[in-house]
């Protein structure tokens, strides 16, 4: 019995690893937004840190991505924490 479910594994491994190879990371396009770059920066982005920081111009450029660390990714949450101090 155990060699049948070791036939049934390397099969599916058979499957799953060429699929895995054709997986391609795609970079963000700007001229395509939703709602989720609305809400959402991300701090590995310079463009999206540095839009923040023109929206809070009282803060230094690395107080603006220490929060986006700090309070994480949620916009709204960043923003909250930028006005209060």
């Amino acid at each position: 019995m155990l060699n049948g479910n070791i036939a049934g594994i390397v099969v599916w491994i058979g499957i799953l690893i060429p699929k895995l190879k054709n997986i391609t990371t795609m970079a963000d396009d700007k001229q395509k937004t939703t709602r989720q770059d609305a809400i959402r920066v991300d701090s590995n982005d310079p463009s999206e840190v540095e839009y923040l920081h023109s929206q809070h111009p009282d803060k230094t450029h690395q107080e603006v991505l220490d929060a986006v660390k700090k309070y994480g990714p949620m916009r709204e949450d960043i923003e909250a924490n930028l006005k209060k101090g």
